[in-house]
């Protein structure tokens, strides 16, 4: 458990980046990789229920922020969350679009 908690909080340390306009801390701008990493902070949380949920918090507060700020008019999302690329350029890549999905329905059954 100890090794669990320390990898998740480097994880953690390491991905989530200081976005300078809002002051919040986002992930990278790959939705793929972050369904991945919440799978693996949701099997921490799933082996010790009591432990802070705060990486599963974060995770929700960025796909709250994107809900908000990185759709584009057809409601696709854009990979960077914090919603300053271009939202209506028209590529959108389909696995960044399951991802978003995935990343939903597993917050779903916890948060």
């Amino acid at each position: 458990m100890d090794e669990a908690n320390f990898l998740a909080g480097a994880s953690y340390r390491h991905f989530a980046r200081l976005e300078a306009q809002s002051g919040l801390k986002f992930l990278p701008n790959t939705p793929w990789f972050n369904a991945v990493l919440l799978r693996a902070y949701l099997e921490l949380y799933h082996v010790d229920p009591s432990h802070d949920p705060v990486y599963l918090l974060f995770i929700k507060a960025n796909l709250e922020y994107a809900w908000k700020h990185a759709r584009a008019a057809d409601l696709s999302f854009s990979p960077d969350w914090t919603g300053h690329i271009d939202l209506d350029s028209d590529v959108r890549w389909l696995l960044d679009q399951a991802a978003m999905v995935e990343l939903y329905a597993l917050l779903d059954k916890i948060v």
